[in-house]
């Protein structure tokens, strides 16, 4: 009884109500919360590697975001650099993003909200829906989010395709400014009336901030692919996973500065 007693004890403490909502603390999972009334400048580079043709791609996102009452908007400019050796190509392609939160509702640690997410290049252009569920207290925090997104690109590029995304975070804050913790995210493709693909990426996250006035934060994540299942063409080609899609395995960093 004693012993259980303990442990009812410490995960009350881990999840009692936390008074403010903090930034992104992890690279792939959005917080339910919104950020007090402000504006804040967000940067990110994704490095997507591990083909087995030794193709890659970097992935840099700037964008600017605003917050008012229950809303956060941010928009901004994404740039991505995919190099195939196979061929000898590089590919530079530009699009215009932004993204709308909505805190749908929040009683003590816990929060649900919905976001619209749309984005807009000569390359891809793609639309999507996340719902976003936060249970947080002053020392953890666990991010769960589901997202359906809808790509339109060449043939070349994958031409027109569904993705369905699950992700999965939870973090241990080890001081006041200094978070770690584990995200998996599941990642699935579908085109032409099947499976194209579908990958499972968990790994480590550290999130490090300085909350106030002129205050920062950066997020780092490492997650690699842990499990795949190809669709019915690739797996009878032995092709490599889609490096735009399913790369063997991603480093993130995000930084945000209050502006």
């Amino acid at each position: 009884m004693r012993r259980r007693a303990k442990a009812l004890a410490v995960l009350l403490a881990l999840f009692a109500p936390a008074a403010a909502a903090a930034p992104r603390s992890f690279a792939y999972s959005f917080p339910a919360g919104v950020p007090p009334s402000g504006r804040a400048l967000e940067l990110s580079l994704t490095p997507r590697l591990g083909r087995a043709d030794g193709a890659y791609r970097v992935d840099q996102r700037t964008s600017l975001s605003f917050s008012f009452g229950p809303l956060e908007a941010n928009a901004g400019l994404e740039l991505w650099l995919l190099s195939d050796q196979a061929d000898s190509r590089k590919e530079l392609s530009p699009s215009a993003s932004t993204r709308a939160r909505w805190l749908a509702t929040s009683r003590g640690g816990a929060a649900l909200a919905l976001q619209a997410e749309l984005s807009l290049g000569p390359a891809e252009a793609s639309a999507g829906l996340r719902a976003i569920g936060e249970l947080r207290s002053s020392r953890a925090l666990l991010l769960a989010n589901a997202s359906a997104t809808r790509r339109w690109s060449s043939p070349a590029g994958g031409g027109a395709r569904t993705e369905l995304e699950q992700t999965l975070a939870a973090g241990i804050r080890i001081t006041e400014r200094v978070l770690t913790g584990l995200e998996a995210r599941n990642d699935a493709v579908f085109a032409g009336g099947g499976l194209g693909g579908m990958a499972l990426y968990a790994g480590p996250s550290l999130f490090l901030e300085r909350p106030g006035p002129g205050g920062y934060w950066l997020t780092l994540s490492f997650t690699p692919q842990v499990f795949a299942v190809l669709g019915e063409e690739r797996a009878s080609s032995k092709e490599p996973l889609d490096i735009r899609h399913h790369e063997r395995f991603a480093l993130r960093l995000i930084a945000g500065f209050s502006v």
